[in-house]
């Protein structure tokens, strides 16, 4: 199994910066990743992504925190 520390990966970031993790848990992980941010006050979007053929979690640093909401369907 693999472990990291999901603060320190999101302290690290800067501006535009993303990763990837893989995970069939995705609603677990992004809840954890949302939650961790939101203590540290970093703000992020976070997306179910499909990656290389891997379902997984993307994250972006951003300036500031988006609206929740989807906008590939918004209208």
């Amino acid at each position: 199994m693999l472990k990291w520390n999901i603060e320190s990966a999101l302290l690290s970031m800067v501006v535009g910066d993303s990763f990837f993790v893989p995970t069939i848990e995705h609603d677990l992980l992004a809840a954890t990743i949302r939650r961790v941010a939101h203590r540290e006050n970093i703000p992020v979007a976070v997306r179910i992504a499909l990656s290389d053929g891997a379902t997984g979690v993307r994250v972006w640093r951003v300036e500031k925190q988006p609206d929740d909401v989807d906008t590939e369907t918004a209208e």
